[in-house]
Formats: C-alpha cells, sequence, structure tokens
C-alpha cells in the first residue's frame, strides 16, 4: 500500500475481518496503527498487532479514549478507518424492535464514526493532510430482513 509509510492509521473494528485485513496491509505498508474494538481479548488474539486499544465507540467517550490513546502512543492521527459496527444477528422485524436496541445499532454504527471524524478533523485541518475511510454493508443497498437499526444505521444515500 503506497504512501502510508510513517502514517498514524487509526482502525476501529479491528479485531476480525475487514478491520483486521486493513490493519495488516497498513502494518505492512509501514503505517503506525492503533487497532480498536470493543474487546482487548479479541484484539490480542490476532496476534500481530503491535498496538491496540478496547472501548465502546457508541459513545463520546469511548471515541475519545480510543483518539487520546492513539496520539499518546503513536502521534497524531493521518488516517481514520471506521469500520466497527453492530451487527444484525439478534435484531427481528421492525414492530418487535427494541427501542433501545435499536438505539444502541444507532449510537454505534452511526454516532461513533461521527465523533471519530469530529474528534480527528480539526488536526488533519491543522497540518494540511488527512484521510477518512469508511466501511458500511450491502445492507445499504439491499435491506436485510428483520434488521431495522443494523439497515437504517448503514445506508448512504437514498
Amino acid at each position: 500500500m503506497p504512501g502510508v509509510s510513517g502514517r498514524v492509521v487509526l482502525i476501529t473494528g479491528a479485531s476480525r475481518g475487514i478491520g483486521a485485513a486493513a490493519a495488516k496491509l497498513f502494518l505492512d505498508g509501514g503505517a503506525k496503527v492503533m487497532a480498536v474494538s470493543r474487546s482487548e481479548d479479541d484484539l490480542a488474539a490476532t496476534g500481530f498487532l503491535p498496538h491496540y486499544f478496547a472501548a465502546d465507540l457508541s459513545t463520546m467517550d469511548g471515541c475519545r479514549a480510543a483518539v487520546d490513546a492513539t496520539e499518546r502512543i503513536l502521534g497524531p492521527i493521518d488516517i481514520l478507518v471506521c469500520n466497527h459496527g453492530v451487527g444484525s444477528a439478534a435484531e427481528v422485524p421492525l414492530h418487535e424492535t427494541d427501542v433501545e436496541q435499536f438505539k444502541h445499532s444507532m449510537a454505534t454504527n452511526l454516532d461513533g464514526p461521527f465523533y471519530l471524524t469530529r474528534l480527528v478533523l480539526p488536526g488533519m485541518v491543522k497540518r494540511r493532510y488527512g484521510r477518512c475511510v469508511y466501511t458500511s454493508s450491502t445492507a445499504a443497498i439491499d435491506a436485510e430482513h428483520a434488521a431495522v437499526g443494523y439497515n437504517t444505521s448503514k445506508v448512504s444515500k437514498i
């Protein structure tokens, strides 16, 4: 991956899947990576992440803690990769959806990326360099049955 050597990258949802693969690509390209996920054990289990931090990215406090840890350990963030999310496995049809579960999906999948971007963007603007990448889901285009919170939080355009 050209152009990332020496860059500080914060990747969320990095304990498995796309996030872990992205972290590996950035590391192989010479970037300094902070991998973030809900579970420190899952992050450690990858076996290749030199820097990781567990945080609840559904809250501003959790997002702030992840950004602060990254900047304290690696320096100012150059690249933000928002890949985290709460899936739809436990969701049910709309009329049966628990309001708190819906709110948690929205807070994690929609509010979290907003909070993270809001925290890192001023430094990127000041340094005149920054990249923000957001992964979504096929559910943004082809909604899953019984996944109102997940589908709603992944819609990229109407």
